[in-house]
């Protein structure tokens, strides 16, 4: 039997740890960015928790 070679096509993995640089300023700034976001988001607003409990008059 006759092994066939994959074919030879763009590969990512590659590309990346030969071009170290952009793959770790993009994942920098993708982290800074999901922070940010993660601080603006709005706050769940409580109800509040402490009820008024009116006290009978004896």
């Amino acid at each position: 039997m006759k092994q066939t070679q994959p074919k030879q096509g763009f590969n990512l993995s590659r590309w990346a740890l030969e071009q170290a640089a952009l793959p770790r300023y993009l994942m920098v700034v993708l982290m800074v960015l999901g922070i940010a976001a993660y601080f603006q988001q709005g706050k769940k607003k409580e109800k509040n928790k402490k009820k008024k409990i009116k006290k009978k008059k004896k």
